[in-house]
């Protein structure tokens, strides 16, 4: 799939002219050699943790939740198959953790998308659901405004917008098109909200918002060839 995203990308930049570099620019960087990793500001990485990751020499890592398991300190749950996820700053100097779960709505208490709130010393403080009856979400992105876009990885599937806290309901955006979304990435200086499809033969989507910053309204676009 990712060579098809590859091929579907490069086509559809060259085709609408590469942007303001000229489509040689993008020819050229597409056909580059693959990027290679190079040698980290941290130091070499050690041998595989307790947790089975290998971090360089001075880090420590920890298990926050595990599906199916209740989140220490707390009463929740935590869900199965959890993926796109983001962080948001508290008033307080902590933060809240959201994640979405990439399992089917018929499976009670999975699904969604869920959060853990986090003191100004790293611990526990909450756990709770931000979003439900929803299915498959996969990825999604943050928004400049402190909410969280949870996209459904399925048939006519939706972009929901949550309220990290918790305080607000989700919110279904349909403006963002209903297919089989994978991310979302909002460009605060364009104001536009950019949107992939995890389909082989999925599109790349760009939503202009009829009233910047609301998702409500507004124009959908596909590229193409």
């Amino acid at each position: 799939m990712l060579t098809d995203r590859r091929t579907f990308l490069r086509s559809s930049m060259l085709a609408a002219g590469a942007v303001a570099m000229g489509p040689g620019f993008w020819r050229d960087a597409f056909a580059a050699t693959p990027a290679q990793p190079g040698p980290g500001p941290y130091g070499a990485l050690q041998p595989a943790d307790a947790n089975g990751i290998e971090l360089p020499a001075g880090f420590t890592s920890r298990r926050i939740a595990q599906g199916e398991q209740t989140v220490p300190g707390t009463s929740y749950q935590w869900p199965l198959f959890p993926d796109g996820q983001a962080t948001y700053a508290t008033p307080d100097g902590g933060f809240i953790l959201v994640s979405n779960s990439e399992v089917p709505d018929a499976t009670p208490g999975q699904g969604g998308a869920s959060a853990i709130r986090f003191g100004p010393d790293g611990q526990v403080r909450d756990a709770y659901r931000i979003l439900d009856g929803t299915t498959n979400n996969c990825s999604g992105g943050p928004t400049p405004w402190g909410t969280w876009l949870s996209c459904e990885e399925t048939d006519r599937g939706l972009v929901w917008e949550c309220d990290p806290t918790g305080a607000q309901p989700a919110v279904a955006r349909p403006a963002l098109g209903a297919f089989d979304h994978e991310s979302a990435c909002v460009d605060p200086a364009g104001r536009r909200v950019y949107l992939s499809e995890d389909d082989v033969n999925g599109g790349f989507y760009r939503f202009t918002p009829a009233s910047w910053p609301s998702l409500a309204a507004g124009r959908l676009e596909v590229a193409v060839r």
